[in-house]
C-alpha cells in the first residue's frame, strides 16, 4: 500500500512538473511572440517620428524663410520712405488740368458776367 501511495505522489509530481515545462515553453513563445510584435511596432513608430520630424523640419525652414521675407520687406520700405526722392520739383508744373479748367472758368465768368 505505501508503495501505491509513493507511485501516485511520483506520478502527480510528474504531472505537476510537465504541466510546469509546459507553461514555460507557452510564456517563452508568448514573450518570443510579443518581442516580434513589439519590434515591428517599435519599427513601425520610429519610422513615423523620422517623418514627423522630417516635416517639422521643412515647416521650421518655411517659417524661417518667411521671416526672412517679411524683415526684408520691411527693411526696403523703410529704406523707401527714408530717402528723398531725387525727382521731386519745388515748382508745380507749367500747365496742367486744374490750371486749364480754371482757365476756362474764368473766360466762362467774364464772358457771363456771373460767377461760377
Amino acid at each position: 500500500m505505501g508503495n501505491s501511495i509513493v507511485s501516485t505522489v511520483s506520478k502527480y509530481s510528474t504531472h505537476v512538473v510537465n504541466v510546469m515545462l509546459d507553461t514555460g515553453k507557452l510564456l517563452r513563445d508568448i514573450t518570443v511572440m510579443v518581442d516580434e510584435k513589439l519590434h515591428i511596432g517599435v519599427h513601425k513608430l520610429e519610422h513615423l517620428l523620422t517623418i514627423n520630424s522630417a516635416i517639422m523640419l521643412v515647416n521650421l525652414i518655411i517659417i524661417f524663410i518667411m521671416m526672412f521675407c517679411i524683415i526684408m520687406w520691411c527693411i526696403f520700405h523703410y529704406c523707401e520712405w527714408t530717402t528723398p526722392e531725387a525727382d521731386v520739383d519745388q515748382e508745380p508744373p507749367a500747365y496742367s488740368i486744374e490750371s486749364a479748367t480754371m482757365d476756362e472758368k474764368a473766360t466762362r465768368n467774364k464772358e457771363d458776367g456771373y460767377q461760377v
